[in-house]
């Protein structure tokens, strides 16, 4: 993840086209076993970054994701990442996939994740929306490579 964040930082000096991109929204697999979401902002004003980490259970931030962005100077300490820590969402094995999604969808809408507001998505309906919309981008896809 290291050398990723500091591919980007490095594009945004040299590349124009990455010059207005200010943010990362990066989902990221654990272990091939849990989805987390970690939104990375550049505040320009400010020359600072700000950071969310989301996990739909309401765990801890890994270490190694709190070592890469300490690494790449995105952060110098852990208390500046903005975090869900504690508050799970999720009641399943399954459906971290679709809370990230929403999450992702929700922070591009406003910038801005509310814990309250997601109390109250009815996930197992999100994650439908989410199949349904899927299934006829892959059908779209499929018709156009014929």
């Amino acid at each position: 993840m290291y050398d990723q964040i500091k591919e980007f930082q490095h594009q945004r000096l040299v590349n124009l086209s990455f010059a207005n991109v200010n943010e990362l929204i990066i989902p990221i697999n654990l272990n091939g076993k849990h989805w987390i979401l970690l939104i990375i902002e550049y505040l320009q004003i400010s020359n600072t970054y700000y950071l969310y980490y989301f996990d739909s259970l309401g765990k801890h931030i890994p270490e190694p994701i709190i070592d890469a962005l300490k690494n790449s100077k995105i952060i110098q300490d852990e208390v500046e990442i903005h975090s869900n820590f504690k508050q799970s969402l999720q009641t399943d094995d399954h459906n971290c996939g679709p809370w990230i999604i929403t999450c992702a969808t929700k922070w591009l809408e406003s910038k801005q994740i509310n814990i309250h507001d997601l109390l109250t998505i009815d996930i197992e309906h999100e994650r439908m929306i989410q199949e349904t919309y899927l299934e006829h981008l892959n059908h779209d896809v499929n018709t156009d490579n014929q």
